[in-house]
């Protein structure tokens, strides 16, 4: 097996493949900050995310032009290179999947505080924002994707607080109230 062989077979590992060429306004200021977002999984004991990132290809190329033209996403990917690891074990649209259940079933965590709820709604929120991003930039979601993505995210993220507040408001005597989405809920079901 050749060098590049199996650096092709670690980036194929990566399941974002970008279709879309973005370039950078300065090469040498994006290589810089794919630099300092490989270090920042080095240290957040990522080494799987740091040495794909330390490679040469076109994701990393895309991912350099992304750090160096989006503030929003140079910064999230350097506090949390978590985000851009998880794409080697779930696509966009099976991470998007998993934030939508993490989201719905918030509300219902055992001891959420208002508080708490809010901070993991941010969360989560920004993770969203982060991959939704990531797949438009690289040409694999198309406009209407995008925005039916944003869409559902911003009903779940509505959603959740509301559920926290009717659970908190139900009166005792009631045993099924109506919940934003407009479905029954019966208290002590889920």
């Amino acid at each position: 097996m050749t060098a590049g062989t199996a650096a092709g077979r670690k980036a194929a590992g990566w399941l974002l493949t970008p279709v879309a060429a973005l370039a950078p306004l300065d090469r040498g200021q994006a290589a810089g900050e794919l630099k300092d977002v490989a270090a920042a999984a080095g240290e957040a004991e990522l080494p799987r995310l740091a040495s794909f990132l330390s490679q040469r290809g076109a994701a990393q190329d895309f991912l350099a032009a992304v750090f160096d033209l989006s503030p929003f996403l140079r910064d999230v990917a350097r506090r949390r290179p978590q985000i851009l690891d998880g794409l080697f074990e779930q696509d966009v649209d099976g991470r998007l999947a998993a934030i939508a259940k993490e989201i719905e079933a918030s509300p219902r965590a055992e001891g959420v505080t208002e508080a708490g709820l809010m901070m993991r709604l941010r969360l989560l929120k920004t993770e969203a924002h982060f991959l939704i991003a990531l797949a438009e930039l690289a040409g694999v979601a198309e406009v209407a994707l995008t925005v039916r993505r944003l869409s559902d995210l911003a009903d779940a993220c509505v959603r959740a607080p509301s559920r926290a507040i009717v659970a908190v408001t139900r009166p005792p005597w009631s045993a099924t109230v109506r919940t934003p989405g407009g479905a029954p809920e019966v208290p002590g079901r889920s």
